[in-house]
C-alpha cells in the first residue's frame, strides 16, 4: 500500500518566503496560505501557484490589522484545519492526508511554536532541508554549529531558516501569469469573530528608543583598583 503524500501549508507573508512552496514540493501537494497581509498588486500567493503551488489562499479583513503573533496563529491554525478537512467525499480517515506546515524564521520565529501548540503537533526550528523517506519525513537541522538529521511521521509543524535561495525562487515566481486565483476566506467561513482577535492588538509589542549608557565614572585610578579588588575582579596586593 503506498504512503499518502502529506497535504504541505507554506505561510508565506511576502516574496522572501516562496523558497517554502519549493521545500513543501519534495514532501507532498503544496497550499500556500497567508493571514493578516494585505492583497498586492505583485502578489506573493499568486507567485507561489507558479511555483506550482496546488491552492493558494488568503484571510484577510481589517480586523486583523496590528494583531500580534499569538492572534496570527489562531486563525492560521483555523484556516489549516477548514482546508485539511476538506477530502474527497467518502474518503476513510485513514486515508487522510497527514499535515505538514513550513514557516519562516524570520525574526524570533514565534508564529510556528504558537501555531503548532494551536495545532497540537509537535515542531522543529532552523530547519535547512526536508525530504520524504519510507513514509518519513527527514529533517536536517541547525544545532549550534553543528547540522543534525531527525526522522519522523506527519503531521508535525517546521520552522524553516531561508538563505541565499530567496532571490531565485522570487525571480522564477515573475515567469508565468498563474492559471489559478487566489482564495479568500473571511473571518467567518473560519468560524471566527472580530472581538476575537481586536484584544490581540494590545499585546503587539512596539518599538520604542533604546535606554542610553550611562557609564560608572571614578574620581581617579586608585579608586578604580580597591572596587576591581573589592567585587574580586583584580588580584589584592599582599599585605592588604
Amino acid at each position: 500500500m503506498n504512503e499518502l503524500k502529506p497535504m504541505v501549508f507554506a505561510l508565506i507573508e511576502d516574496a522572501r518566503d516562496l523558497p517554502l512552496v519549493s521545500m513543501g514540493l519534495a514532501l507532498g501537494n503544496v497550499v500556500a496560505l497567508s493571514v493578516g497581509t494585505p492583497p498586492e498588486a505583485d502578489d506573493p500567493l499568486a507567485r507561489a501557484l507558479v511555483l506550482g503551488a496546488t491552492r493558494a489562499a488568503r484571510s484577510w479583513e481589517p480586523a486583523l490589522t496590528g494583531i500580534d503573533y499569538l492572534g496570527v496563529a489562531h486563525v492560521l491554525a483555523c484556516a489549516v484545519r477548514q482546508l485539511a478537512d476538506k477530502q474527497p467525499p467518502g474518503a476513510e480517515p485513514a486515508a487522510v492526508s497527514p499535515v505538514v506546515v513550513l514557516a519562516s524564521d524570520r525574526g524570533r520565529g514565534a508564529v510556528g511554536p504558537a501555531l503548532a501548540e494551536r495545532l497540537a503537533v509537535p515542531h522543529l526550528g532552523a530547519v535547512r532541508s526536508a525530504t520524504m523517506e519510507d513514509g518519513q519525513i527527514v529533517v536536517t537541522r541547525l544545532c549550534g554549529t553543528e547540522l543534525r538529521r531527525f526522522a519522523g511521521k506527519p503531521p508535525v509543524v517546521l520552522v524553516c531558516a531561508l538563505g541565499g535561495e530567496v532571490a531565485a525562487a522570487a525571480s522564477a515566481g515573475d515567469a508565468v501569469a498563474p492559471t489559478r486565483g487566489v482564495e479568500l476566506f473571511d473571518l467567518a467561513a473560519l468560524q471566527i469573530t472580530a472581538p476575537e482577535l481586536q484584544y490581540r492588538r494590545r499585546f503587539r509589542p512596539v518599538p520604542g528608543a533604546a535606554s542610553k549608557r550611562r557609564p560608572h565614572l571614578v574620581s581617579n585610578v586608585e579608586v578604580l583598583s580597591d572596587r576591581l579588588a573589592r567585587d574580586g575582579l583584580w588580584p589584592v596586593p599582599e599585605g592588604g
